[in-house]
């Protein structure tokens, strides 16, 4: 029986098929249980759950996501998003250049084309880059686009590694 992964050990964590071989059921029956499905009895269900809080066992969050999205029945509209990073003092001015709308439509079309979605990210002039990296996190975001700007940015404190890049132009 493997045992909950605890910080700085090689000990590997409790899964829904630790718990499905404790209680004598499937994994698919523990899967169900953990969501509270009708299918399994209310008993069942209990005794499950409560096996998986004896064993330590721990909903991964990007596997429940995973598995939501497998169980869907329609496809995926969307991956996530990609930030288009406008520093403008004004931001409309930006796209009033044909070449950086153009640059805007080439982008947004492709994102799309991945099941991505390109969001105007409009970053304030009183916004430090580091708290510009901060809200990009916050969102999910993972991908930027930097267009060209007029003036010189101050990325100090923006940690890139974080990130995909593509920019445009010589800013």
């Amino acid at each position: 029986m493997r045992t909950a992964r605890r910080s700085g050990t090689n000990e590997q964590r409790v899964t829904m098929s630790d718990v499905a071989a404790r209680v004598g059921v499937s994994r698919f029956a523990v899967s169900k249980a953990l969501r509270n499905h009708p299918g399994i009895s209310v008993q069942r269900r209990e005794e499950i759950h409560r096996t998986a809080r004896e064993l330590g066992f721990v909903m991964d969050p990007f596997l429940s996501a995973l598995a939501a999205h497998r169980r869907q029945q329609s496809p995926a509209k969307s991956h996530g998003a990609l930030a288009w990073i406008n520093h403008w003092a004004d931001p409309e001015q930006l796209r009033r250049f044909k070449e950086f709308d153009l640059y805007w439509q080439g982008a947004s079309e492709a994102a799309g084309e991945y099941g991505f979605r390109l969001d105007d990210l409009r970053w304030a002039q009183d916004c430090s880059a580091e708290r510009l990296e901060k809200i990009l996190r916050a969102r999910g975001i993972e991908g930027v686009f930097i267009p060209p700007h007029r003036e010189l940015i101050n990325w100090d404190g923006f940690d890139w590694s974080k990130f995909s890049v593509v920019r445009f132009g010589l800013s």
